[in-house]
């Protein structure tokens, strides 16, 4: 009998039952490499899938963290894991898990020659991944064209292949629901098929969770701040948050409240990559305000670290970006769609871009006091005229004041790939419980499980993220095969 009430309803529908030694929920990067290496080891393992399409957001990644690689040893790139943890620990105030990235360092380079074995596309381009990290880790993963990125399907399809050849099951359109718990242990699952409604019944002896997260949950996203109904989903869909649920009902500690995102400044509706989104959010080059019409932030805040634009975004409330016709009539070249995207904002129904001839008027239409935004322009244009920023430290040269009409106030959208961190695991990715004890049978990878973050995902360590979802996958599997086995 399951001792999860939930299991009931359930039960009286289910259409068949599959036993199998371990299941793996969600096809991710972190979930095919749990379900490869768990068949490598000789355990009977299924793979479901929540859409009809296996690989997840790994598809979009373009390379993964390593340190001592092979690759670097050939290159003669020698990074050390003091280099790595120095680098985040000062970068977050210790306020990260060292011994998490000690495992991920420990084990990159081993993972790196595994993924090699299995035939995964590797280019053998090591760098800091277009200057966004600060040491050479990012190990590339071979151009797809027309666009010349790195090709995250490189990882998810040969490893997804050669478990197949082992004779793991993979079965999409399969959304796992319900633990089936006994004696305080996992033994098995509820799925539901998305396009029947049918029940498959799993008995098993270990689930991975592999879920990538809950940036599709609307519910979830808007109990932890976010304006969700201007929240652009950058990642492919099916991440509903079915881990952390799962995983907490079996009296694992749900910490998705105290973890991150990969998340950016955005303007809805336009087009992700947008030049002008980069311009107006994310170069510095106009002035933030929050709903109340306050500067409170700076505006380059997040130059060498994207993550912390959207820190300090969060920090406040709602937040603008404020401009004036100057501003658009430098940048026109680099943001050549400036005039037309801010046309067509303005006519469109989305509220939220605003123009006018002086400050007040600008307050007036967004709602905020006028007093108070022409003060803060009015010092912030101070600051411009005398060259230093002494209210929040930005570079002089990016101190343009705001003096020609007519003026702009654009609202700053979020954009989000996903959730990282939800569930609390241990260094076996167990997941566990807030006395820290683990619920037998019961793991949790990739951004479900991660433990290598809390204030941000910041690339400084590129690719580690992808990094974890590999090495997860490998431990938990192997902590999995120990467990059943009674090892």
């Amino acid at each position: 009998m399951c001792e999860n009430p939930a299991c009931a309803d359930y039960e009286k529908r289910v259409s068949r039952t599959v036993e199998c030694d371990v299941v793996v929920v969600g096809a991710g990067p972190s979930g095919i490499t749990a379900c490869l290496q768990a068949a490598e080891l000789g355990l009977m393992t299924v793979i479901i899938e929540t859409t009809g399409r296996f690989g997840g957001n790994g598809t979009e990644v373009e390379g993964i963290f390593a340190v001592g690689s092979k690759m670097q040893k050939e290159l003669g790139i020698d990074v050390t894991f003091r280099e790595v943890i120095e680098s985040e620990c000062k970068m977050f105030n210790y306020h990260i898990n060292a011994l998490a990235w000690q495992d991920l360092v420990r084990n990159s380079a081993g993972n790196i020659d595994w993924l090699l074995s299995h035939g995964v596309g590797l280019s053998g381009v090591v760098d800091e991944c277009k200057g966004d990290g600060e040491v050479p880790v990012f190990h590339w993963f071979k151009r797809r064209q027309p666009d010349n990125r790195g090709d995250g399907s490189q990882l998810t399809r040969p490893l997804l292949e050669d478990a197949v050849k082992l004779g793991a099951q993979a079965i999409p359109n399969t959304r796992g629901m319900e633990l089936i718990m006994k004696d305080g242990k996992v033994a098995g699952l509820y799925a539901v098929n998305t396009e029947t409604d049918e029940v498959t019944r799993f008995d098993c002896k270990a689930v991975i969770l592999a879920t990538g997260g809950f940036s599709d949950s609307e519910e979830m996203m808007a109990e932890r701040g976010f304006d969700t109904k201007h929240l652009f989903h950058r990642g492919y869909p099916g991440h509903y948050g079915d881990g952390v649920r799962m995983a907490a009902s079996a009296g694992a500690e749900d910490v998705s409240r105290v973890r991150t995102y990969l998340i950016k400044l955005h303007i809805d509706p336009l087009f992700f990559y947008s030049q002008t989104i980069m311009y107006i959010h994310q170069k510095g080059l106009t002035l933030w305000v929050n709903g109340n019409g306050e500067r409170y932030a700076n505006e380059l805040c997040g130059e060498h670290v994207a993550a912390f634009f959207t820190n300090a975004k969060m920090s406040q409330e709602k937040t603008f970006s404020v401009f004036d016709t100057a501003f658009i009539e430098r940048n026109r070249v680099n943001a050549p769609d400036i005039d037309k995207d801010l046309e067509d904002l303005l006519n469109g129904d989305g509220n939220n871009v605003f123009r006018a001839d002086t400050i007040e008027e600008l307050a007036e239409k967004v709602g905020m006091d006028p007093t108070i935004l022409s003060a803060n322009v009015a010092r912030y244009n101070e600051l411009c005229a005398k060259g230093c920023d002494d209210d929040f430290a930005k570079p002089a040269d990016h101190m343009i004041p705001i003096d020609k009409a007519p003026f702009y106030i654009v609202r700053q959208d979020m954009a989000v790939w996903t959730s990282i961190g939800g569930v609390r695991t241990n260094r076996k990715f167990e997941a566990v419980k807030p006395d820290g004890k683990p619920v037998p049978g019961l793991y949790a990878v990739g951004v479900e499980g991660c433990e290598l973050y809390r204030d941000g995902y910041t690339m400084n360590m590129p690719g580690s993220c992808n990094g974890n979802s590999v090495n997860s996958g490998r431990t938990a599997a192997k902590s999995a095969f120990a467990y059943i086995k009674g090892e």
